[in-house]
């Protein structure tokens, strides 16, 4: 999770690292999401701080509030920055065969084979999908402002649905 008031620029520089000291071998980031009716939300909007409102953001992909240490680009940066290394084709291939390593057999051959093949193609589809992902919304997304991003959206939405006649 991304954007927790705690996080620091140097913390998000050693999270590549401290993933992998853990043996994690699939994550599903996401940046922080102040959700309506949840104490985060209440708090960051008691301390105004939340600047984008708009639904279609609040998928995890998106800094919606400000945060009190870093900026919106900074977390963005973390976010994008982590995402590419962990799911690098060479870290998932890395992390694949520590996982294949690890397994002992306590069952019969076959049954470990058959046991080890479906782990694997778990871990790809996971791997795979979230690699996929990041590559569609985070790395290849031409981010403007989340602010610039509301006002287009709205704009949009306006030309769209209404039709603006002059005040006589």
């Amino acid at each position: 999770m991304f954007a927790l008031d705690e996080d620091t620029k140097e913390y998000y520089e050693t999270l590549p690292k401290k993933l992998d000291e853990v043996g994690c071998n699939v994550i599903l980031p996401s940046i922080s999401i102040p959700i309506y009716g949840t104490p985060l939300y209440d708090k960051i909007k008691s301390e105004r701080r939340l600047i984008d409102e708009d639904i279609s953001h609040y998928e995890g992909d998106h800094v919606l509030f400000r945060h009190n240490n870093l900026s919106e680009e900074e977390i963005y940066e973390a976010y994008k920055r982590v995402n590419k290394i962990f799911y690098s084709w060479k870290n998932i291939f890395r992390r694949w065969i520590r996982f294949v390593k690890k397994q002992s057999v306590q069952e019969s051959i076959p049954q470990f084979v058959l046991k080890v093949l479906i782990s694997t193609v778990i871990y790809f589809k996971l791997s795979i999908f979230q690699k996929h992902h990041a590559e569609e919304r985070v790395f290849n997304s031409k981010r403007t402002s989340t602010k610039k991003q509301s006002e287009k959206t709205f704009v949009s939405y306006q030309k769209e649905h209404f039709t603006v006649l002059p005040i006589n």
